[in-house]
């Protein structure tokens, strides 16, 4: 075998690779335009918005509502006050829960979160996350706490 078939061979191969993965749906993402700079740092940085809210009150009466008020604190960069009068935004905590399976019953909690600013009623985000329950864990304390992360990891706030 020559060498010039052997880089056709390489080619091939990473040509059919790249055609798969296009077609699998995965992209490689392509660098900024001159103009779009700006915008690719914004996206890469903090959210402005959702950073500029410094407390939040929690709403809802659920499990996943008195997690979210446990642990937002430690897993954003908000501070959690008493009341909606006294915040900057709300953060609404939705549950629901649905039973599977057919020997042992296995809950699963969907935990959906809205968070809108108290003086304009603009909602700024929102999120929802689903986890299996086990007798460990409760599903929907788990998918409280992944909303949360949602939310820090969105905003990129410090």
């Amino acid at each position: 075998m020559n060498r010039n078939s052997s880089l056709t061979g390489r080619t091939a191969v990473l040509l059919a690779a790249g055609i798969w993965l296009l077609c699998a749906g995965w992209s490689l993402p392509l660098p900024p335009e001159d103009g779009d700079i700006e915008n690719a740092r914004e996206k890469q940085g903090s959210n402005r918005e959702l950073c500029a809210i410094k407390t939040v009150a929690v709403a809802g009466n659920s499990e996943a509502a008195t997690k979210v008020r446990k642990e937002v604190e430690q897993r954003t960069w908000l501070k959690l006050v008493g009341s909606p009068e006294k915040a900057d935004a709300v953060l609404d905590v939705a549950e629901s829960r649905t039973e599977h399976g057919r020997r042992i019953s296995v809950q699963k909690a969907t935990v959906s979160a809205t968070l809108t600013m108290r003086s304009s009623g603009e909602i700024v985000w929102s999120d929802s996350s689903t986890f299996d329950g086990d007798p460990l864990r409760s599903g929907a304390s788990v998918a409280a706490k992944l909303v949360l992360s949602h939310l820090a990891r969105q905003a990129g706030c410090k």
